[in-house]
């Protein structure tokens, strides 16, 4: 279909409270609890106060296994120093699933996973 876009994304976690730290530690993120009557949902917005069509919530399913390849439907989040973003994954909780890569004339990629266990790329991308 023309015209079709990714228009919201949702990251599952057992616990909420550590994903929402997470990605505000690692990445300048901004989270805000909307009040949805039995239901836990968090919007997010980048440092900036521009919001991401995207949310927090509280996982329904199974968690899923560690270490798991690429092997669905994944994020990658544009990051200036992939080196800083990856120390700073790991220091609040994070893994590093793949080491960095080069896609020659596109940047520097990597995959993690942050400590709910949701997978997600970085890309450094050439200046």
């Amino acid at each position: 279909m023309a015209g079709a876009h990714v228009s919201h994304f949702e990251i599952q976690a057992d616990d909420p409270a550590r994903c929402c730290a997470f990605y505000t530690k690692v990445f300048g993120w901004q989270v805000k609890p909307v009040p949805f009557p039995g239901f836990e949902y968090w919007t997010v917005a980048f440092a900036d106060g521009e919001p991401i069509k995207g949310g927090i919530m509280r996982r329904v399913g199974p968690r899923p296994v560690p270490m798991t390849p690429v092997n669905a439907f994944t994020s990658i989040i544009s990051v200036t120093d992939l080196a800083r973003t990856i120390a700073d994954i790991l220091a609040n909780g994070g893994t590093l699933t793949t080491a960095a890569f080069i896609v020659p004339g596109v940047g520097w990629r990597a995959f993690a996973s942050d400590p709910e266990g949701n997978l997600f790329g970085l890309l450094q991308p050439l200046n």
